[in-house]
């Protein structure tokens, strides 16, 4: 397979999938205040604290949406700018020879982060005694670009970068070294139950379980870690990627087949103190996904040169037609099927409601592993909302750590008498400052409580 098609399958995966980078998929309600583990509840729960399922947060026994859905960008390296004029507007200006030595370099030990989240289906019915019982359908994409100075400059110098200029052998464990690029794309089918199982005076525990049926439609990881590289890939046949290769687990239908298939629970306890005071915990995306169709896998190789003079621009979607042409720096062989796993994390929250129109929380976020939809380091937050009458209901955040810093997300809630509708954004003041961004957009319009 040439690498052209090693970087559409990966910006295929890293763009044109990708419809949020909040580090849990969070609904528009929750999305704009930082915290959560404590201060959602209802079908919101599944995924963050399935716990809160045995406390509803108002008196509607049913919570029922379609099409919740989340995008977000967070980058390190690309400014506001650039994000606006290069993939937002595509209005592309080609890069000159300075442009892409000063692209390499900013790239160079850095990257961008976009996760997605599309609640296709959520439903809930709690009550205080019986518990509660969630079911979401949600489709799920994380992707991560993390580049090194060697593969920085093999994606925007190409033929020119440095190591080729010194007629050197260098292997892709080389070029890769601390480096990825990775994808994946599943649907979850999520059934959670919560309930109180403790009731004393002025305390109340309650505990949760969701479980998770999951359909994966692509995953790819590219990466030299701690010296391990690794090349592997599994996408639908609906991409039309073609690996010049054969596999012993190829399809022969078309279309959105799914190419991988898992399980995997969230696990959450919350305790109240005299009903104004809680604190939690939850492990969630414990389980893995075996890929056991269209699987394949590249080797480390030695790679001397390549035709390529690198990206032209910023713009991912239109480089992949032009990037690398007829060089065969992966080659890629069919294998049998390979596990991974899910984006697992551990979160702790308390929060304050010391009266029904506002509370205020704060949150930890540790990831247990390195899967493209994670976190690499520890994320903390803390913010809250507040109901203003019966119409409306405002919540703000702060949040910071690893790729995130002093990112303040809002979000605004419009509550009618069975019908609520509202959007929320990770970072308010990446509309007004030029680095570090985080774009970020959270909806919902059919939220209906009953």
């Amino acid at each position: 397979m040439n690498s052209r098609k090693l970087i559409s399958i990966s910006v295929l995966l890293l763009v044109v999938i990708t419809l949020k980078a909040q580090h849990t998929p969070e609904a528009f309600e929750s999305a704009g205040t930082g915290a959560t583990t404590t201060l959602v509840t209802d079908y919101q729960s599944l995924g963050v604290n399935p716990a809160n399922l045995g406390f509803p947060q108002d008196e509607r026994l049913i919570h029922l949406s379609f099409l919740e859905t989340g995008f977000s960008f967070t980058s390190d390296a690309i400014s506001r700018k650039d994000i606006w004029q290069n993939i937002i507007s595509k209005n592309v200006n080609e890069f000159s020879r300075e442009d892409k030595l000063q692209a390499a370099n900013v790239f160079s030990g850095a990257g961008f982060l976009m996760n997605t989240n599309i609640n296709l289906v959520s439903f809930s019915f709690q009550h205080e005694t019986l518990g509660g019982l969630g079911f979401v359908v949600r489709e799920r994409m994380g992707n991560q670009i993390r580049l090194n100075k060697n593969l920085a400059e093999l994606i925007f110098l190409g033929k020119n970068a440095s190591y080729f200029q010194s007629g050197q052998p260098t292997s892709l464990r080389q070029i890769f070294d601390e480096s990825k690029i990775s994808g994946s794309w599943y649907r979850e089918i999520i059934l959670g139950y919560g309930r109180r199982v403790l009731k004393l005076p002025g305390i109340k525990l309650y505990v949760g379980l969701d479980a998770k049926y999951i359909l994966g439609y692509g995953n790819l990881n590219i990466s030299n870690l701690q010296g391990n590289f690794s090349a592997r890939s599994s996408i639908t046949p609906s991409m039309d990627i073609n690996y010049d290769a054969s596999s012993p687990t190829a399809l022969t239908q078309s279309g959105l087949t799914p190419v991988g298939h898992g399980f995997g629970i969230d696990v959450g306890g919350t305790i109240k103190f005299l009903d104004m005071i809680k604190a939690g915990v939850s492990f969630n995306d414990l389980g893995s996904i075996t890929w056991d169709s269209e699987t394949y896998e590249a080797k480390n190789i030695t790679v001397d040169s390549i035709s390529s003079s690198g990206f032209d621009s910023y713009n991912f979607i239109s480089e992949v037609k032009d990037i690398f042409q007829n060089q065969h720096i992966f080659q890629w062989k069919g294998r049998k099927e390979y596990t991974t796993g899910l984006p697992a994390h551990v979160k702790l929250g308390a929060s304050f409601n010391p009266f029904d129109w506002v509370e205020f929380g704060v949150d930890m976020y540790a990831p247990f592993n390195g899967h493209a939809a994670n976190m690499d380091k520890v994320i903390f937050s803390t913010g809250g909302y507040f109901q203003i009458g019966s119409l409306l209901k405002l919540s703000a955040g702060y949040v910071t750590g690893d790729v995130y810093v002093d990112n303040y997300p809002v979000g605004i809630t419009f509550g009618f008498p069975n019908w609520e509708m509202g959007f929320s954004t990770g970072d308010i003041t990446t509309f007004f400052r030029h680095e570090n961004p985080t774009l970020s957009l959270s909806t919902g319009f059919l939220r209906f409580k009953l």
